[in-house]
């Protein structure tokens, strides 16, 4: 039996309803399109920006550029998916540079960010490359 302690929302494969986030199940990775060209997007730029709002319960992550096509609820469950994936890392208080967050995000509470891929990230786009 799989070791899914650490996997947090994960139930692990024996329960038939494994989440696919590589951390259990002898690394197994599900990813959707949307998470396809997040990931893809960060091959090309080290960093991305994004705004980050607390929540009661959770953060909420918000896009600064369209250059995604995705809502604003999509992109925040990608976000924290990849994040939960281990494929990226999340920096809520490092902005990238010569990017304007309050452009899209007026609000005070928005905390102007980044994502980055992590070494496992990384991994899988090599594996995932022709």
């Amino acid at each position: 039996m799989s070791d899914n302690s650490h996997c947090g929302g994960c139930s692990g494969c024996a329960s038939g309803s494994h989440g696919g986030c590589g951390l259990c199940c002898g690394g197994e990775v599900i990813l959707c399109q949307e998470e396809v060209a997040i990931l893809s997007a960060l091959a090309q730029l080290a960093f991305l920006p994004v705004a980050c709002h607390e929540a009661a319960d959770s953060t909420i992550y918000l896009p600064v550029t369209d250059d995604y096509g995705l809502s604003p609820t999509i992109f925040s469950q990608v976000i924290a998916s990849l994040s939960f994936k281990r494929l990226i890392s999340v920096d809520p208080d490092i902005p990238v540079s010569n990017i304007d967050y309050r452009a899209c995000h007026s609000d005070d509470k928005i905390r102007c960010g980044s994502i980055a891929l992590t070494t496992f990230g990384q991994e899988l786009l090599d594996f995932l490359a022709p």
